[in-house]
C-alpha cells in the first residue's frame, strides 16, 4: 500500500512518530537507509521537502497508531512500514469510503425514497472509480476525499438551517482539513457560498447573510486555518516560509490558458466519461436541476464546471497512473444529487418505462465499470497509454492481446511539465531510430513537429513563458524526443 504518491502522503507519520524528525534529517546519518521509504525534494538550503501536504496523514493517524500498537503483538517490526502498517492503511481507505457511502445514504434519504437512494449508492459505490480507490489503491487520497466532502455537504446544509457558532467552527475545521488533504478542494467554497442561491435576488441575499454574520465568518476562517498550523510550521522549518508552493520544486504547475477539457472528459487515455460512464446520467440530471431543485442548481453547476476546468489545466491532465480521472471522485457526493433527482422525477411522474430503462442502464454500466477495473488490473487498460485502437482491441477481453501493446501512445512527462504534449507510439521501431544518424533523426523529428501545429504552438508558448530563444526551446524538445525514441 505504501507506494507511489502514498509514500509522500504517509511519510509525515513515521518521520515524526518513529524517527522523531519530520524534516527527514535522519536520512543518510548512517542509521536509516532510505530504500524508497521517503520521497523528498532537496532544496537549495540543503533541507529535504516533502512535496505533498500532511492532511492525509491526519486521516491515516488512527489506523497508524493501531498498527504501531499491534506490531510487537503480532511479531512485526514497529518501523512504520511492515505488513501490519500496510494492512491498516488499506483498511483505512475502505473504512472512509464506506463511511462516505453511509453519510451519502443518510443525506439522500432526506430528499428521496429508498429505491432511488439505493440506485444512486450502487451507481457511485460500484459504478465509479471510487471502488478502485477504496480497494486496489485504498491509501490514495480519493476515498478519504469522498468521505470528507460528503460530510462537508451535510454540514453546509446544517449551517444554513442553523447558522450558529458551533456549525461555523465545525464547517471551518472541516473545510480546512479538506483543503489540506488536497488543496484544489478549495473550490468547494463555490458550493458553500452558492447553495440555495436561485437568482440575482437570492445572490444579494446570500451576501447580506454573511455580512450580517461577519463574526461567524471570522470564526469560520479562524477554524479553517487550525488544521493548517502544523503544515505552516513544517514549511517554516524546512523552507523558511510559512506558506510555500511545494509543487514548484518538481516543475509542476497549472496551464489555465490552455486546459485539456475534451481530453479530460472523453479521451481513451483517461477520459472521465469513458472510464466512469454512469456519471453521464448525473450530468444529464444537472441540466434539469434548474427546474426541479433550483437551490442546488447554481452551486452544483458552477462547482462542477470549475473542477473540470481546474483539473484539466494541471500540467499532467491525466494525473499519472491510476484508473480513470481520479480527481473527479471529489465531485461524486455532489453529483449524486442531480442523479437522484433525475431518477426521482421519472419515478414520481409515473414514467415507469423510463425509470426502468435508466435503472437497467445504471446496473449495466456499474457492472461494466467493475469489468473495466478488472481489465486495468490485467493491463488490458493501460495506466496512461491507452488509445481508441487499443481500447477496442481489448474490448470485453479480460487480458490484453499482444497486438494491443503496439497500439499504445505513452506521454512524455518531462515535456508535459513544460506545457508540451508529445506521445510516443509503442508500435514505433526503436531499432530503426537507433540505427539512424543522429542529425538525420533530428531532422525527421523536426518534420513531425512541423506537421503538428499544436506542438509547435506549445513550444512557442514555452519559449515565451521562460524567456528562451525559440531555437533553444526547439533544440531542447528535439533532444528530449530523440532520447525517448531511441531508448
Amino acid at each position: 500500500m505504501i507506494r507511489f504518491d502514498v509514500i509522500s502522503y504517509y511519510s509525515y507519520l513515521p518521520a515524526t512518530v518513529i524517527y522523531g524528525d519530520v524534516t527527514l534529517g535522519f536520512i543518510g546519518n548512517g542509521e536509516v537507509k532510505n530504500d524508497n521509504k521517503f520521497w523528498y525534494e532537496k532544496l537549495e538550503n540543503g533541507n529535504r521537502l516533502v512535496v505533498t501536504s500532511m492532511g492525509l496523514s491526519f486521516l491515516y493517524a488512527p489506523f497508524f497508531f493501531i498498527a504501531h500498537w499491534l506490531a510487537p503483538l503480532v511479531g512485526q517490526t514497529a518501523d512504520g512500514f511492515s505488513n501490519i502498517y500496510q494492512l491498516m492503511l488499506m483498511l483505512s481507505g475502505l473504512f472512509y469510503a464506506l463511511m462516505g457511502l453511509v453519510l451519502l445514504k443518510n443525506l439522500l434519504l432526506r430528499y428521496f425514497d429508498p429505491v432511488v437512494t439505493a440506485l444512486v449508492i450502487l451507481a457511485i459505490g460500484l459504478g465509479t472509480n471510487l471502488f478502485f480507490y477504496a480497494t486496489k489503491e485504498a491509501a490514495m487520497p480519493h476515498a478519504y476525499n469522498f468521505f470528507l466532502i460528503t460530510l462537508f455537504v451535510t454540514v453546509v446544509l446544517r449551517w444554513y438551517r442553523k447558522p450558529g457558532w458551533q456549525n461555523a467552527v465545525l464547517l471551518g475545521l472541516l473545510f480546512g482539513l479538506i483543503a489540506l488533504v488536497r488543496p484544489s478542494n478549495i473550490l468547494l467554497f463555490l458550493f458553500l457560498f452558492l447553495y440555495g442561491v436561485k437568482d440575482w435576488k437570492s445572490f444579494v441575499g446570500r451576501i447580506m447573510f454573511y455580512l450580517q454574520r461577519w463574526y461567524l465568518v471570522l470564526l469560520m476562517l479562524l477554524a479553517f486555518f487550525i488544521p493548517w498550523i502544523p503544515q505552516a510550521l513544517y514549511w517554516k522549518a524546512v523552507t523558511g516560509h510559512y506558506f510555500f508552493f511545494t509543487y514548484a520544486e518538481k516543475g509542476a504547475t497549472f496551464y489555465f490558458a490552455h486546459p485539456h477539457i475534451l481530453e479530460s472528459l472523453f479521451s481513451f487515455r483517461k477520459g472521465w466519461l469513458i472510464y466512469t460512464p454512469v456519471m453521464v446520467f448525473s450530468l444529464v440530471g444537472l441540466v434539469f436541476l434548474r427546474r426541479w431543485a433550483r437551490e442546488w442548481f447554481l452551486a452544483v453547476l458552477i462547482y462542477v464546471v470549475a473542477m473540470i476546468y481546474v483539473q484539466s489545466s494541471w500540467w499532467c491532465w491525466w494525473f499519472g497512473g491510476g484508473f480513470g480521472l481520479r480527481p473527479y471522485i471529489s465531485m461524486y457526493p455532489i453529483l449524486a444529487i442531480p442523479l437522484a433527482y433525475l431518477l426521482s422525477r421519472l419515478r414520481k411522474e409515473k414514467r415507469q418505462w423510463a425509470f426502468g430503462v435508466l435503472s437497467a442502464l445504471i446496473l449495466i454500466l456499474s457492472a461494466y465499470q467493475l469489468f473495466q477495473i478488472r481489465q486495468f488490473s490485467t493491463k488490458a487498460i493501460h495506466y496512461s497509454g491507452t488509445t481508441a485502437r487499443s481500447y477496442f482491441e481489448n474490448f470485453l477481453r479480460v487480458r490484453p492481446t499482444s497486438a494491443s501493446w503496439k497500439m499504445l501512445e505513452l506521454p512524455d512527462f518531462n515535456l508535459a511539465r513544460l506545457g508540451i504534449y508529445v506521445d510516443y507510439s509503442t508500435g514505433e521501431d526503436k531499432e530503426a531510430w537507433k540505427a539512424m544518424d543522429k542529425e538525420e533523426a533530428l531532422d525527421r523529428i523536426r518534420e513531425e513537429i512541423a506537421a503538428d501545429p499544436r506542438i509547435q504552438r506549445q513550444i512557442d508558448r514555452y519559449a515565451e513563458r521562460d524567456a528562451l530563444v525559440p531555437d533553444s526551446a526547439m533544440n531542447l524538445v528535439l533532444e528530449r524526443m530523440y532520447q525517448r525514441k531511441t531508448r
